[in-house]
Parts: structure tokens; sequence; C-alpha cells
């Protein structure tokens, strides 16, 4: 059970004011289904719905079962807030133990010392399991610990397997060694699995079970002709009630309506009994015979009525018998009127005997079959048990007297027709037989079956582009469209206006055809034939900034092509010139027959040595190149190529297939052309010769290549927005993350959210939450330019559509920082030099002030401390002639970290593997540093440690190697106390950025970014994203890198405070270099959708967009291509109805017998009327 909201809680309006007379309505969670609270704990007390708050907005006591969907209204109805789901959402079995939930009996938590305690009794509320006695129990430790004394039945977890006690009082004896003390417990009871004396299993039921048999096996637990000779059930009263609970929850799953029909009409039968007994207490003897009848049926009435209000579950609610027995009462007792009717209450003929009472008279008057007369006056009395046929009322409480025709007897109000239910999980092919409570002697029984459907983890729902499901901006004006040409390029003509620059490059569709505008006189590209040049009408063609296929979406734009009839390689005059192009062969002739001699503009010509028949011949250009064709001409027809393959790629040596000749012949000096089928492009070319035509040596007197060259025309400068279709997010409960498709090519794409049905777009950066850009303010489209985020100033959108107020939002809000933008790194020239004091220099490290520099050396094992005179600026900074020795602990130190307060310092190096720690009695005084005669290994993890790293209050250590290429994570007990540091068994691989190593780390000032700097040929620092703070294992596989910066190497890296600033140290300097301060905080790229996506941040209602805004600066290259993002999210399961013959099927062998047959595997919820 739950109950809603605190004790006495109380609700006020926007202004500040109570909530007087506010409304809380309840439903089922998920639904609209309305679902009943009560007031009291044992649901004995119905709560209306909705619950009405006081006049000072304060709440009754509200109980219910499960969990529901509240919502909070004002006395208008005006809805304020809703909250789904709310209660008793967290009572799975070891939940933490919270004060205000009410626990039942045998219910488990997990106490605030992590210990696991069972609840005592039902109604247990604010007892904490860790200072409270009396309502808990201790039931097992998370781990075993040998200081705590476990009672008998205390259930451990030792180095990963369960254990039960055997003993009282058992102290420090080890799990796995003393089976006099403890028994292992083997939770899911397994069929062919051998269970020892004692040794416990979970059943298919739930309940906990103890072996009574060694060598017990194949012996089910749940199968109660196996209890107690094969098990016991240690869980007996929880499993009983799970199974009830489940079977009670499949009959509320169909019966819930019929249930309310019955009460109701219960309810009403209940009234007319009691008017029909207040009448006849002053009628003869025939109305005291009616009236015993009517209070029996009232009886009768009044207990089902009870049952179905109080207990759902347990209801028998049947509305087509409740209402037919209703109705053959309302038949014969009319009720009162004021003259005789002529007709029953169903406007169907009366039947004899019938009765009403008549407010006219104050008589009682019965109905002969013919007409109406008063019932005659008895002045003596007759009992019940004077009449011979009456029968017994002895056990018959609470039923109603009816006859067959001759012979009375007594009857209960059957309200619920339910024979059977069942809840089971199925495999394939299963077959279960249902008993029923009672026979079906006539027709069949219904039967209804629903199917449980996961909603877990789903990541198939998801906005991949499917080529014409994304939404564009249409920029067509209100006017005709005529084309000059259907089938060719052609121009376009308007009817009114012109066309724009900013409409070049954009796609125009209508009349079936399709094409690219390349100028503002109509120019245009033909992409797709016109169906005829009639002029198309407005409304019918359409103009937009983006195209989409089943590829992606990406910038609208077109490419020219131009084929060159020049050779792409220019006279040679050697194997490596002119500079840049290098020829080469597998073998030569001699001396006159060089490679170079095939490029030379057919003066010379190329053999391979004597008695080569095969052989190659390359040409390296200065870049990559595109081909199209090639011309060989022969020089003796013998000696040509026969049989060859053109070879091409990005290496010198190159694999891929370009071209392939076979049987061809010569005269001697022919030329011949090899056109390409695809073009080709590399910077190797290689003719591969297999066979030439009969000469002892292979080779020809000159070798062409003609290159290609492709034109972009794509739109730039503007952002552009697609938007997705939309997603319903009802049934969802969380979103674990979102992992969008992209190229980016020679452009960026962005990203925004939508939770409203588009009303409002956001992005969320993971150091600042959620952040609105764009809404729609009553039909006006604005977008945010403060420069705080998470704060709102709102500008009216130059043009008031949604697509106009994204673009303008991605230009907006540049003032403001976010800092740690690596991508952005500038370098400003200034920097330090260390070779004179602190040579061959791998770790540094700025005081927290900005002041002081500590390098450390290991050329001299020692480190050097300098200041700046100017805080962050190196170029004031000079040395102290102040210097530490390490030497004695390290000898080849690499890497220095120091406190947060200066007064300690830690150094690790790669002669020993091990962090060393030092003190410094003045803080950031390098000349006051002792050793503290701390240290600790790192050795089990890495033996080529290159980074330190701590967090920011000391309890996390971090260390990168070259061995592994992974950083660890180290837990320190005490902060900054590296004698108390422990592995903690996580780590983070940086192995996956390219072809690059790492070789540095550093952490932003809250831990909730961490980078990464290499130092290979392409320099680069690279930045992921911490969605737990100071949790490697939490960073998103995704991250944003620096350009390749010029710089000598990086061998550590650090910020300034705000992350605006990055210092770089090379092995000999210290640089520095500016981070763009302005990132547009409108703006969210891959690595943010990807990383900091969850139901906390943005709010599931039902209706989830996401916009992909794509842009590049340069129109002549590459545009990026966006392919949507792929979704992973939990949800609450779905039930719906089987498909019979596909799910399941079902038959009745017997009138007390239902069989069903799962024909997929699956969990299935059954009844049977």
């Amino acid at each position: 059970m739950a109950r809603f909201g605190e004790i006495n809680a109380q609700y006020f309006d926007d202004a500040g004011d109570p909530l007087g007379s506010g409304k809380l309505y309840f439903y089922d969670t998920g639904t609209t289904t309305p679902k009943n609270t009560y007031s009291d704990i044992n649901f004995t007390i119905p709560n209306p719905n909705p619950v009405i708050l006081t006049a000072a907005g304060r709440q009754p006591n509200i109980f219910f079962d499960g969990v529901a969907k509240a919502i909070l209204a004002d006395k208008n109805d005006v809805q304020i807030l809703v909250r789904d789901p709310v209660g008793e959402t967290g009572t799975n079995f070891g939940d933490p133990w919270v004060a205000t939930k009410i626990y039942s009996t045998n219910a488990v938590v997990i106490g605030t010392d992590g210990v696991y305690y069972r609840s005592l009794s039902a109604g247990n509320q604010n007892n904490n399991p860790t200072t409270t006695s009396g309502f808990w129990s201790l039931l097992y430790s998370v781990q075993w610990n040998a200081g705590i004394s476990y009672q008998e039945g205390s259930v451990v977890t030792y180095d990963g397997e369960q254990f039960q006690s055997l003993t009282n009082n058992n102290v420090n004896n080890n799990p796995s060694t003393s089976p006099a003390n403890w028994v292992l417990l083997s939770f899911a009871w397994i069929s062919t699995a051998e269970y020892a004396l004692n040794q416990n299993a979970v059943g298919t039921d739930g309940v906990l079970y103890t072996s009574q048999q060694a060598a017990n096996t194949g012996n089910d637990p749940t199968d109660p002709a196996n209890r107690p000779t094969y098990w016991v059930g240690t869980s007996a009263d929880a499993a009983t009630s799970a199974a009830a609970a489940a079977v009670s929850a499949a009959a509320a799953l169909v019966s819930e309506n019929a249930a309310e029909l019955a009460e109701t009409n219960a309810e009403t039968a209940q009234a007319a009994a009691e008017a029909a007994q207040a009448a006849a207490e002053t009628a003869e003897t025939n109305a005291e015979t009616a009236e015993t009848n009517s209070a029996a049926s009232a009886a009768a009435s009044a207990a089902s009525a009870v049952a179905a209000a109080t207990s759902e579950t347990n209801a028998a609610t049947s509305a087509a018998d409740a209402a037919a027995t209703y109705d053959q009462f309302d038949d014969r007792y009319l009720g009162v009127k004021a003259s005789d009717p002529a007709t029953d209450n169903d406007g169907n003929p009366l039947v004899t005997g019938a009765l009403y009472f008549s407010s006219t008279t104050n008589t009682m008057r019965v109905y002969n079959g013919s007409g109406w007369q008063d019932t005659a006056s008895i002045t003596t009395s007759v009992s019940l048990s004077q009449i011979s046929d009456f029968p017994s009322q002895t056990g018959q409480s609470g039923k109603f007297l009816t006859t067959n025709g001759s012979v009375p007897s007594w009857d209960q109000v059957q309200t619920d027709p339910t024979k059977a239910t069942l809840s089971q999980t199925f495999a394939q092919d299963q077959q279960v037989s249902i008993s029923l409570s009672s026979s079906i002697n006539s027709g069949v029984p219904v039967v209804s079956i629903a199917k449980e459907i996961p909603q877990t983890g789903f990541t198939n729902n998801n906005w991949d582009v499917s080529g014409t499901n994304y939404e564009f901006q249409d920029y067509a004006t209100a006017t005709t469209l005529t084309p000059s040409n259907a089938s060719a390029d052609g121009t376009f003509t308007l009817g009114t206006g012109a066309f724009t620059s900013d409409n070049i490059n954009m796609v125009i569709e209508g009349n079936g055809g399709k094409a690219v505008l390349t100028a503002t006189d109509g120019s245009y590209k033909l992409i797709t034939n016109f169906n005829n040049t009639n002029a198309i009408a407005s409304g019918d063609w359409t103009m937009v900034a983006l195209q989409q296929s089943a590829d992606g979406v990406t910038l609208a734009g077109y490419q020219v092509i131009t084929q060159s009839n020049t050779d792409a390689v220019p006279a040679m005059t050697s194997n490596t010139a002119p500079a840049g192009y290098v020829a080469s062969s597998s073998s030569v002739y001699g001396t006159g027959f060089e490679p170079w001699k095939a490029f030379d503009n057919g003066l010379g010509q190329w053999y391979t040595s004597n008695g080569a028949t095969t052989g190659w011949i390359q040409i390296e250009f200065p870049q990559e190149i595109t081909i199209y064709k090639y011309y060989i001409t022969s020089e003796y027809f013998t000696s040509a190529p026969n049989t060859w393959q053109l070879l091409y790629g990005s290496t010198s040596n190159p694999t891929t297939v370009g071209d392939s000749q076979s049987g061809v012949t010569w005269s001697s000096y022919q030329e011949k052309v090899f056109v390409l089928t695809t073009p080709v492009t590399g910077r190797f070319f290689r003719i591969n010769i297999t066979l030439n035509n009969g000469s002892t040596l292979a080779g020809f007197r000159e070798l062409k290549y003609f290159d290609q060259t492709t034109a972009n025309n794509y739109i730039d400068n503007e952002y552009l927005p697609a938007i997705s279709p939309q997603i319903d997010t009802t049934f969802w409960l969380d979103i674990n993350s979102m992992t969008p498709t992209e190229t980016l090519n020679d452009g960026e794409v962005y990203y925004a959210l939508s939770a409203d049905n588009r009303a409002t777009w956001s992005v969320v950066k993971s150091l600042y939450g959620t952040r609105n850009i764009a809404k729609n303010n009553a039909g006006t489209w604005q977008y945010n330019t403060n420069t705080t985020y998470g704060s709102e100033t709102w500008v009216n959108a130059t043009i008031n559509n949604e697509y106009d107020a994204i673009s303008e939002s991605m230009e907006a809000a540049i003032g403001a920082t976010e800092g740690y933008a690596v991508e952005t790194a500038t370098n400003t020239g200034t920097s330090f030099s260390f070779t004179s004091f602190s040579p061959s220099c791998y770790g540094f490290r700025i005081g927290s002030n900005g002041t002081k520099i500590y390098s450390l050396s290991s050329q001299n094992d020692s480190v050097h401390q300098s200041t700046m005179t100017t805080a962050w600026d190196i170029s004031t900074a000079s040395y102290d002639s102040v210097s530490f020795s390490v030497a004695s602990q390290e000898l080849t130190p690499v890497s220095i970290d120091f406190k947060s307060d200066g007064t300690e310092f830690y150094v690790v190096g790669v002669a020993s593997d091990t962090v060393y720690q030092y003190s410094l009695s003045t803080a950031w005084d390098l000349s006051s540093a002792s050793y503290s005669s701390k240290s600790f290994s790192i050795s089990s993890q890495e033996l080529n440690p290159y980074a330190l790293r701590f967090s920011s209050d000391g309890t996390k250590m971090y260390v990168l190697g070259l061995s592994n290429q992974r950083i660890f994570e180290y837990d320190l007990s005490i902060a900054w106390d590296v004698s108390t540091a422990s592995y903690n068994n996580a780590s983070f691989p940086v192995n996956n950025l390219g072809n690059n190593t790492g070789y540095s780390i550093e952490f932003n000032y809250n831990g909730t970014i961490l980078l990464v700097g290499t130092n290979d040929s392409s320099k680069k620092i690279f930045k992921f994203y911490l969605t737990t703070a100071w949790d490697i294992t939490s960073a998103v596989n995704s991250f944003e890198e620096s350009p390749t910066l010029v710089v000598t190497a990086i061998y550590d890296l650090q910020f300034n405070q705000d992350g605006t600033t990055l210092f770089i140290n090379d092995f000999f300097n210290l640089e520095d270099w500016t981070i763009e301060t302005t990132p547009y905080l409108n703006q969210m790229n891959a690595a943010q959708l990807q990383g900091t996506i969850d139901s906390d941040q943005i709010s599931l209602n039902n209706e989830l967009n996401l916009a992909t805004i794509l842009y590049t600066t340069d129109g002549t290259g590459y545009p990026p291509l966006a392919d949507g993002a792929g979704i992973n999210y939990d949800a609450n399961s779905l039930w719906q109805g089987v498909i019979i013959g596909t799910d399941v099927n079902w038959d009745f062998p017997s009138s007390t017998t239902t069989r069903v047959t799962a024909l997929i595997a699956g969990n299935y919820k059954v009844r049977i009327m």
C-alpha cells in the first residue's frame, strides 16, 4: 500500500496562496481509468474521486494500492500539475528503506548500513531498521563481514555467492570454508541441479525452499507432492500472498467495470427494498411476506454492495446476473405511485401479484390479473416457521429466497461469472489445463487472454531518415513557376517576384520534376525530368534548402564534374622531378630505360629487366587525384602488355583494382585509350603487367593519366533545420541514451529536442542541463538571446515560423563561456622555456592561484619552482632557483599533481611505477617540501605510467599508462593520503582515439569533463563528457577533439580555472593557447546529445521530436550528412489481447476444464467465464 503525500500536506497556487477547495484526481498509472483511494490504512473507508482539499489547501489521509497517476487542479478544475507514477514505486525486494513508506509483514529493505532487514509487522512506517527494535529483523548483509555476529537464517554474499547461516552467534567463520556454520544458496531452482541437505533454492513461485534430502534432483519445490519429503518452504506466507496477488491482478484487469456496474445495481436494489420494507410495516399479511422477501433480498444486495466497494479483487461482480435479479424484483414491486400503473417499471405488461404503495391512500395495492385492489387486512400474525414449505434459514445468511416453480429454496446473488484465472510465464508450445470453480453445462466458456509486451531497452524506435519522413522549411512563394525545358537544364520563370541570392542551390520540385536553382535569373540544373513545360500553379511546387534520401539529410546543391584532356603528370626529368612526383618500377632494363622515361612526354621508354616478362610501373602524385582514363603507347608490339591491372590507393603499395585488361594486342608505336567504368581517387597509381605479347621483357613508350575535378555548389552560412517524425513517449520511464549518426565532412551538425509537440525547442549540456532556445509564444515564434545558461531573453524571429526561430537561435546567445572547448584552441605564440633548469620536462602543474609553475625534470629527477608576476600569464614567468629532488624515491619522474591547497604534492615515474607523496610546510613553497614516507604502487595495473591526477576533493586518483592505454581509477579512504589508495576496478580505454596515443590527462573543475592529450604525429586533445562526476566509467563513448595543434609534443596539459586558457608542456617549453569564449550556447552537438539525455532533463510527455540543424561555411566543400538518432529507453510493459492461432490456442475438453497452449513463449493472463 502507499500513502500519498506527507501527513497534512498543504498545496499552494502560483501566487503562493493556499489552494483552498482544490482537487486531487487519481487514475491508474498511464491511463484515464479512475483509481480508488481510501482514508484509512485498512482500505475500508473510500475517498471521493476527486479528493477535495480543505479551505487551507490541506489534504486528508490518502491511501491506495501500488502506483497511481495524480492530477492536481484548482476548485474550478483548472489543471495545475500531473505526477505519474506516484505511490509505492520502490517496494521491490531489497529496495532502500524509506521513512514515509508503509511496509507489510515480510517486506525486505536495505538499511542505511547496507544490511538487509525483514519487516516483522504490517503498517510498518517510519521505523528505521538500523536503530528501531521490534519492527525489523536482520535478514542478511550485502557482503560477509568477519566482525558481524550472524544469527541462524541470515544470508550473506561472499566471493560472488550467497550463503545462509546454520547457527546463531556465527562470528568469523568464513562461509566458503565453514560448512558447519554456512550453507551455499542456489537461488533459482534448476531441474537438473543436485541440491545438498539444507541447501536453498527459490521456486518459480518466488518462495525460498530448503532441501530435506541429499542428492535432491528433479523434484520441483513448488509441487505440493514434493513437500515436505524433499523441500520445506521458508516463505510460505509470502508465496501465498504473491500467488493471491497475481490472481487478483489478473481478475482486476478484466472485471473492474463489471464490479462498478454491479455495485450500482446492488445499491439501487437495496434502496428499493428499504422502501418496500417501510411501506410493508403497516400492511396486511401479504405485505409482511413481501417485506420478508424484500428484506432478504436487500440484505443480499447490501452485502454484495459492501463486498464490491471494499475489495475489487475479491468482489463477486456479475453485472448481467445482478441486473436480472433486480429486474425480477422490480417487475413485482413497483415502488411508490400516486395512481394505479398500467405497466411495470420497464414498460412491460403487469404480472399477477405485482405490488405498489399508493401515496394517495397510504395503502399497499396488489394486481390480481385484471385490476388493482387494496391488500386485505389480517388481524393475526403468522411466523415463517408456520409456513410448512418455507426452507430452513439456518446457515443461509445473505441469501435470497427463490423457487424453481414448485419448491422454494435459498440462493445467492451471483455477481462474478469468473470460473478461473491464471497469470503465468509460458514456454513455447507449453500446454496448461485450468480447473474451473464450477462446471459449465451448456455452451462454451468465454476465455479472455492478454499477453505482456515488454517495453524496456528498445533501440528500434529512432529518428532514422528514410528518404521522405523529415520536414523542411518551404521557401516557395505564392506564385506560378514555369520551367523552360522539361528534360534538360533550363530557366524557371516566376509569375510574380524574383529569386534571391539566398535561394541559389535550393531544390525546386513540382509537376513530376526536380531541379537545383543555380542563379537568381532562374537558371537550373535538372535532376529529374518535369512532365512538361506548363506553368506550375501556386502551392503545387516547393523550394527547400535541404535534401533527404535513405542515406540521410544533407544540404541542397549540386556538383559540376570537369574532365581534363591534359596529361595529369608533367614531363618528368628524373624519377623524382618535378618535385612531388615520384616514378618507380619493379625492375629496369638498364640506364636510359628508367620508369620516369614513360612520363617524359614521349621522348624515352621504360622496360623491365631482360627475362622479366611481368612487372609494374608506378607514379606517385603530390596529393590525391581522381583519374577517369589513361593512355598507353607501345614501342615494340611484342613487349607491350597483354594482360594487366590498374591498381590505386593512398599508400606506396596500392592494392585496389581500378581497371583490368586482358588479350590486348598492339602494333608498334600504337596509342590506346582506356576509360574507367568508375573514376578512382588515390595518390599512387600502378600498372601491374601479368602477361606481355611474347617478348623477353615488358614495357612501353609512354603512359598518360587524365584527371577529373568536382566543383561542389551547396548552400552555405545558413543553419538549416530538418524536423523528425514524432515519437509517442506516453509509456516511457527514462531515456538512457540518444546516438546520432552523422558525417560532418566540411560542415557541422547540431541538434535540438522538443517534448511538447514542437511548441518549445531545447538543447541540453552536461554541465548545465536544459536550455530553451526557441518557442511559440501564442502564435509568435521567438528565440533565446540570453548569454547566461538557464536564463531566457526572448526576441521575435525575423520571419514568424518555427524553422527561422531555430535557425536564428543557432546564431544567438554567443556571449557566455562554456570553457574547455578544445576544438577552438588557438596558439598565442607565448612560451616559457624549461631547458636551462628543468631539462627533459615531462610533467608540470600551475598552482591554483595561477602564480606558481612546478616543472618536473626526468633528467635531474627534481621539481623546479617558477613564479608568474601576473596570474596565468606565462610571459611574466621566471625561475625562482628553487628545486626539490625526488631521486631517493624515483629516478625517472614523469608526472606531478598538487593538493588543492598547495600543502601536498605527488609524483609518479616509470622507474618504480609508484606514486610518492610529499608535504609542504608552507603552502605552494617548494623550499619547505619533504618526503611524507607515503606511497602507493600501481604496478598491478600499469608498468609505464605517464600521467597522474587527483579529484578536487582528494578521494580519487587517476593514472594513465602507455602499456595498456587505459586510465585507472583509485579510491582514497582518507582524502589526499596516497597510502590509503586502492584500485576500485574502474578504468577507461584511450586506445580508441584513431591512431593517437594518450600521454596526458586533465579534468575540469567539477569532474564532468575528461581531457586526454595525445603525442603522435597528430597532436590533439580529446574531450569526453562524464555523466557522473569523477566516474571515468560514465564517460560518453563519443568525444570532441581539437584540431591538430602546431606543437612539438603534448607531454602534459592544464587549463586555467574557467577553462578559457590551455597550457601545454612540449618537453622543452610551456606554451599557452586561448580557448573560444563564445561557443554558441544555443547549439548542441552529437557528443552533447549522446552524453546528457535523461528523463530528469528532458520531460517525457506524449510527444518527442528531434531537430537536426546542418551548417557549412564552405559551399564548395563536401556538405555534412545526418541520418537521425537511435534511442535507447525504458518504459512500462504493455498488455494487449492475444491473436488466437498466432499467440495461443485454447480448447474446452470438459465442463470443468479449459486448456491453453502457448504458440509463442511469453507472459500471459487468462480469465475464464
